[in-house]
């Protein structure tokens, strides 16, 4: 609802079973159809750079890119995507309306807002669904933290349960 007046797509990176984007098709329809992409590696977390990430190696490697496409193949406006994240993303060169970060490591979540939030249009936003989860996403946490005290345009929205929103102000 809050991106419903806004044109540009919105983009999911973690979409593991396909389940969030689900919901994300939903209320596209119920909203306003615009492209919705749904980007995941289908073959779990990559080895991260970062060690403070080690612990999510090979985490949520039983997905399948054949089931999820399968899933969304009469919704002609989205589109799944098979790759990893740090190489899928830069492919999103027009605005965004909603980007949902939901790849779990620090590394990840970095490399997406940093790329993404130029993108992002004025009233979109930036979902980070791990934030505040405790103890492996305690880098994760700290980055949003970070990036919202460095960046001026942004509004932080925290959730207790849904993690943290950045929408861009102006």
């Amino acid at each position: 609802r809050l991106t419903r007046g806004l044109q540009g797509a919105v983009v999911e990176f973690g979409s593991l079973y396909g389940g969030s984007g689900a919901v994300f098709a939903e209320s596209l329809i119920q909203y306003g159809i615009r492209d919705l992409f749904l980007c995941d590696t289908f073959s779990g977390i990559p080895t991260c750079k970062y060690g403070l990430d080690l612990s999510w190696n090979d985490s949520f490697a039983d997905n399948s890119f054949a089931e999820v496409s399968d899933i969304f193949k009469d919704l002609d406006f989205v589109n799944v995507i098979k790759g990893d994240v740090f190489e899928t993303s830069s492919q999103f060169t027009t605005p965004l309306s909603l980007v949902y970060v939901g790849t779990d490591t620090f590394g990840s979540a970095e490399h997406l807002i940093e790329s993404l939030w130029p993108r992002v249009e004025i009233g979109g936003l930036i979902h980070v669904c791990d934030y505040g989860s405790y103890p492996n996403c305690l880098p994760l946490t700290a980055y949003c933290d970070d990036f919202e005290k460095k960046n001026d345009d942004v509004l932080a929205i925290r959730t207790s349960n849904f993690g943290i929103f950045f929408q861009k102000n102006h």
